[in-house]
């Protein structure tokens, strides 16, 4: 594990132990059973089904999304360039809108006029949730919809215990 790894571990292991500390166990419970709630609820609500493995052949159903082990649910809408891959230390431009999973979504953040410049693997200001999502995605031109539960979100969203929607496309800075 190199020590960029190491590092984002132990700074996202701090602010998950100062968000469970500050709220007390019992109210940060709630809110995490709550997020589940509002998570599942969109699920419902979208029809969206849920599998636990990487589809093997790479096609994508609608509306299939794959739950990975840390929590976020993701579902590629396009591949993008299988020739091109995003490997660590790589500059990449993710362009992306962030939506509330309300019944009628808000747009809280929209990098998709300014993307936002990420080093992979190397990027202290992107979550490991984030970090996940371009690691699935991982080709120049890749398209993607997906959950990012607070727990593996930035400190803000953590703190509040808000998931969000990203649709993002990544692309190799250079290209």
């Amino acid at each position: 594990m190199n020590k960029f790894v190491k590092i984002v571990i132990a700074v996202v292991a701090a602010c998950f132990s100062l968000a469970v500390t500050s709220c007390g166990n019992s109210d940060y419970e709630k809110l995490l059973d709550a997020e589940k709630s509002q998570i599942k609820a969109y699920i419902n609500r979208n029809g969206i089904k849920v599998i636990s493995s990487y589809p093997a052949d790479s096609v994508w159903e609608d509306n299939v999304y794959y739950k990975t082990a840390s929590g976020l649910y993701i579902h590629i809408d396009e591949l993008g360039d299988t020739g091109d891959s995003i490997l660590p230390n790589m500059k990449i431009q993710a362009s992306y809108l962030k939506k509330t999973l309300d019944v009628d979504p808000e747009v809280v953040l929209d990098y998709t006029k300014d993307p936002h410049e990420i080093v992979y693997g190397a990027s202290s200001d992107a979550s490991t949730g984030l970090l996940e999502a371009i690691g699935i995605m991982h080709f120049h031109g890749a398209k993607a919809k997906f959950i990012l539960p607070s727990r593996i979100a930035n400190s803000t969203d953590m703190n509040a215990v808000t998931p969000y929607l990203y649709e993002m496309t990544i692309r190799l800075a250079n290209k």
